[in-house]
């Protein structure tokens, strides 16, 4: 029979390559987040040293919390829990939400969706208009497929300022 030797206290002194590299790995990737920390923590101090401005078309930027604001007001303004709940209730596993995007200012909502077919795509938006949940009429802004077959579309509406 072969003897086996078997050592089960390995020596202190025996360090593995890969260890250090992790732990160097490791020292860097703390050193990187730590630099970016710092960065954004001198760009938050600057910004809210400076205010908040509002970028113009013709070049120029001003100082205009009141209009920040205002915009900021009309967005909440919008009923977006009747909205997101509305949206969970008719949602089917053919219909895919991609985007939606509110505008308070002009108080309209659009969803872009995509569905596998034309057939889903319009019984989705019969459901929406036939939903008693808002007093709005939805409208097919755009459709086209994709280059997988799918249907890609855009709906609007309009909710008027006492929809909640």
């Amino acid at each position: 029979m072969k003897k086996i030797d078997i050592d089960f206290h390995r020596s202190a002194n025996k360090k593995s390559l890969l260890g250090l590299i992790v732990l160097l790995c490791g020292l860097l990737s703390g050193i990187f987040v730590l630099s970016m920390r710092h960065d954004l923590s001198e760009k938050l101090a600057e910004i809210e040293s400076t205010g908040i401005k509002k970028h113009r078309p013709n070049g120029h930027q001003h100082a205009e919390d009141g209009s920040v604001l205002q915009d900021a007001a009309n967005q909440l303004s919008l009923p977006w829990g009747s909205l997101f709940a509305l949206i969970e209730e008719l949602s089917s596993d053919d219909i895919l939400i991609q985007n939606l995007e509110g505008d308070g200012h002009s108080r309209t909502i659009k969803i872009v969706a995509q569905a596998p077919h034309a057939e889903a795509m319009l019984d989705y938006l019969e459901r929406l208009k036939s939903s008693d949940k808002f007093s709005v009429k939805w409208r097919l802004l755009s459709h086209h497929k994709d280059e997988n077959g799918a249907l890609n579309f855009v709906i609007q509406s309009e909710f008027p300022e006492n929809n909640e």
